[in-house]
């Protein structure tokens, strides 16, 4: 089974005037509701429209980094070794210009 078409939005379903706050799909239908206009509420429900919206891109940046030489798991040991080194160096550095 698929999920609902794409993007997804917030807001208030047309055919009811109430405090509930809707996740609708790209045709305007309910996938999801809160109780009320909560501020916590409110906020889930963005969070789970911006998750939603951002799957297909998400994922298929996962599958370029996997295909890609960096997504070997022989070259990610080098990948953080270099990043570690760059953070290393970016600390110390920063060290120093603490100190002058």
């Amino acid at each position: 089974m698929k999920p609902a078409p794409r993007p997804w939005r917030t807001g208030r379903h047309p055919d009811h005037d109430c405090s509930v706050r809707y996740v609708l799909d790209a045709n305007g239908d309910e996938v999801c509701s809160t109780f009320n206009d909560l501020e916590e509420n409110v906020a889930n429900v963005d969070c789970i429209v911006r998750a939603c919206n951002a799957h297909d891109d998400l994922l298929g940046a996962l599958k370029a980094i996997r295909d890609s030489d960096e997504g070997k798991p022989w070259k990610m040991v080098g990948l953080a070794e270099r990043a570690i080194a760059q953070l290393w160096l970016n600390t110390n550095r920063l060290t120093q210009a603490e100190g002058e």
